[in-house]
């Protein structure tokens, strides 16, 4: 007869089981991830070697966390020696990876890739460890995306072309190409803009042209705004800027 119980056969006869009424109060433990906090060293090391972004190295901790995440992040590297300036380029993105990866490694006695020119490497580092004049360092780079539009025009003109048309052509406005040419001073302890392209005279009709660099018969056309690069352009050809000393940098400079 079916009694609701379960029997089960042993050695010394038959064990009866149940009924089994109520219920089994259910125990879950739920597991959530280990907090930014905990994880600084991980995640920061993951930010300045890999070309993984703030949102990819934070994405376990959630939307609603990020802030919290990149002052974390700030934090750790204030703690490291970075001054606010060069934080706030490096947690935005702006720098390319392989000048992190060298921070990184710098900061924490690992070997520095050998296959970089080591004057760059020493660029890098005395920029980003002694990094204090960048007041607003990200005001830099509103600019990068009109300033590389004119760079662009010129590159596909052979490198020059007349003024006019790079108005006409809504390219940038007459402000904008002046301040390519000149470039801009600012008072002490801000950066200065250095110009970008060249114009051959003052008449209304002049040209405009790229500067060509000395290091090889390219252009340097490729614009920046990281404090590195001291021109404001680097030439993706032999990437180099256009003076005579400058060191060698890394291919990613002309990607970024």
């Amino acid at each position: 007869m079916d009694d609701g119980t379960d029997r089960t056969h042993t050695h010394t006869g038959t064990l009866r089981l149940g009924p089994i009424t109520g219920q089994v109060p259910r125990h879950i433990r739920k597991i959530y991830p280990s907090s930014i906090t905990e994880r600084v060293v991980e995640v920061t090391e993951a930010l300045l070697t890999t070309n993984a972004t703030l949102e990819d190295v934070t994405r376990i901790e959630g939307g609603k966390r990020r802030k919290k995440s990149e002052g974390v992040i700030h934090n750790h590297l204030a703690d490291l020696g970075l001054t606010r300036g060069a934080r706030t380029l490096i947690v935005n993105g702006y720098v390319p990876t392989s000048a992190t990866r060298v921070v990184w490694n710098h900061l924490n006695g690992v070997r520095i890739d050998e296959d970089h020119d080591p004057e760059w490497v020493t660029l890098v580092i005395d920029t980003y460890l002694g990094c204090t004049t960048l007041s607003n360092p990200t005001s830099f780079h509103e600019h990068v995306a009109m300033r590389r539009g004119i760079t662009a025009h010129l590159l596909r003109a052979g490198g020059r072309a007349p003024k006019q048309r790079l108005i006409t052509s809504n390219v940038a406005t007459a402000v904008q190409i002046s301040a390519a040419i000149k470039g801009r001073v600012r008072p002490p302890g801000k950066r200065n803009t250095p110009p970008i392209v060249q114009q051959d005279d003052r008449r209304p009709d002049s040209h405009i042209s790229l500067i060509p660099c000395p290091h090889c018969d390219g252009w340097a056309s490729h614009v920046h705004a990281l404090p590195e690069v001291t021109t404001g352009v680097i030439c993706p050809a032999c990437l180099k800027m256009p003076t005579p000393d400058s060191p060698t940098f890394p291919s990613d400079y002309a990607m970024t």
